[in-house]
Protein backbone atom coordinates (compact mmCIF):
# COMPACT_ATOMS: atom_id res chain seq x y z
CA UNK A 1 0.00 0.00 0.00
CA UNK A 2 3.26 2.13 -0.72
CA UNK A 3 5.44 3.14 -3.20
CA UNK A 4 7.77 4.26 -0.36
CA UNK A 5 10.96 1.46 0.19
CA UNK A 6 11.40 2.37 4.10
CA UNK A 7 8.09 2.35 4.80
CA UNK A 8 7.03 -0.93 2.80
CA UNK A 9 10.20 -2.46 5.24
CA UNK A 10 9.00 -1.14 8.30
CA UNK A 11 5.15 -2.28 7.57
CA UNK A 12 6.93 -5.83 6.75
CA UNK A 13 9.03 -6.11 9.71
CA UNK A 14 6.37 -5.47 11.87
CA UNK A 15 4.70 -8.14 11.05
CA UNK A 16 7.79 -10.42 11.82
CA UNK A 17 9.08 -10.67 8.39
CA UNK A 18 13.19 -10.33 7.50
CA UNK A 19 13.68 -7.93 4.53
CA UNK A 20 16.39 -7.88 2.51
CA UNK A 21 16.46 -6.36 -1.19
CA UNK A 22 17.08 -7.91 -4.40
CA UNK A 23 19.10 -5.78 -7.19
CA UNK A 24 18.90 -5.31 -11.13
CA UNK A 25 21.05 -6.49 -13.24
CA UNK A 26 22.97 -3.04 -13.19
CA UNK A 27 23.49 -3.19 -8.68
CA UNK A 28 20.44 -1.04 -8.38
CA UNK A 29 18.27 -2.02 -5.62
CA UNK A 30 15.06 -2.80 -7.25
CA UNK A 31 12.85 -5.36 -5.11
CA UNK A 32 11.63 -6.41 -1.37
CA UNK A 33 12.34 -10.13 -0.64
CA UNK A 34 11.08 -11.32 2.95
CA UNK A 35 11.52 -14.04 5.02
CA UNK A 36 9.72 -15.64 7.64
CA UNK A 37 10.89 -18.18 10.02
CA UNK A 38 8.68 -20.60 12.66
CA UNK A 39 9.01 -23.53 14.29
CA UNK A 40 7.81 -26.66 12.52
CA UNK A 41 7.62 -28.71 15.87
CA UNK A 42 4.51 -29.11 18.15
CA UNK A 43 4.40 -30.42 21.42
CA UNK A 44 2.64 -33.45 21.43
CA UNK A 45 0.80 -34.01 24.89
CA UNK A 46 -0.07 -37.96 23.68
CA UNK A 47 3.65 -38.56 23.21
CA UNK A 48 4.90 -35.38 26.03
CA UNK A 49 7.66 -34.36 23.64
CA UNK A 50 7.82 -31.88 20.72
CA UNK A 51 7.62 -33.76 16.80
CA UNK A 52 8.12 -32.54 13.73
CA UNK A 53 4.26 -32.00 12.38
CA UNK A 54 5.10 -30.38 8.90
CA UNK A 55 6.93 -28.97 6.40
CA UNK A 56 5.74 -25.66 5.33
CA UNK A 57 7.37 -25.36 1.76
CA UNK A 58 5.15 -28.69 1.15
CA UNK A 59 2.10 -27.44 2.11
CA UNK A 60 -0.63 -25.88 0.27
CA UNK A 61 -0.78 -23.00 3.35
CA UNK A 62 2.60 -21.38 2.14
CA UNK A 63 1.93 -18.18 2.14
CA UNK A 64 -1.48 -18.07 3.73
CA UNK A 65 -0.22 -18.12 7.17
CA UNK A 66 2.61 -15.57 6.28
CA UNK A 67 1.67 -12.18 8.38
CA UNK A 68 -0.04 -9.88 6.47
CA UNK A 69 -0.07 -11.85 3.48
Amino acid sequence: MTECPDKAKAAAEKCGLEVTWGKDHLGKEKYMMTKFHISAFEYAPNLDRNIMYSSIADHHMWFDSWPGV
